[in-house]
């Protein structure tokens, strides 16, 4: 079994630096922008339509949810994965609990907001200079 983290960061916070040097330990991978978070939400989602109302077995579902994060990075070398999803919102919190594990780990990426709006400015900028 694999451990898996969630990194939660505003784009510009260093996500991709902070990636880049982690990836360099062959025991551990650090998803790109990941579909994961959209996966579980989908899934729990399934509850809500008629077919399911129509046969509601709970168990069966559950089941896939609580197995897709697993199968999803079974064939990635590495026993640490850490996650890149918008995992921070509150009902993302959930599904993790629920599905994943009673005690989830995060690696938060902090900057001040109006460092990340310069930085957006500034790569705006770049880009239109360089065009």
């Amino acid at each position: 079994m694999k451990n898996i983290y969630f990194l939660c960061g505003l784009p510009r916070c260093g996500n991709t630096l902070l990636a880049s040097i982690l990836n360099q330990n062959s025991d551990i991978s650090v998803t790109a922008n990941s579909i994961t978070a959209y996966i579980l939400y989908n899934l729990e989602q399934l509850k809500e339509t008629k077919n399911f109302k129509n046969f509601p077995d709970h168990q069966s579902l559950d089941n896939l949810i609580e197995g897709s994060l697993e199968l999803y990075f079974k064939d990635y070398k590495s026993n640490h994965i850490i996650d890149r999803s918008p995992w921070g919102t509150p009902k993302n919190i959930e599904l993790i609990k629920k599905y994943v594990t009673p005690n989830p780990k995060f690696i938060i990426l902090e900057r001040p907001f109006i460092e990340i709006l310069g930085s957006f400015a500034r790569v705006k900028n770049w880009n239109k200079k360089n065009l």
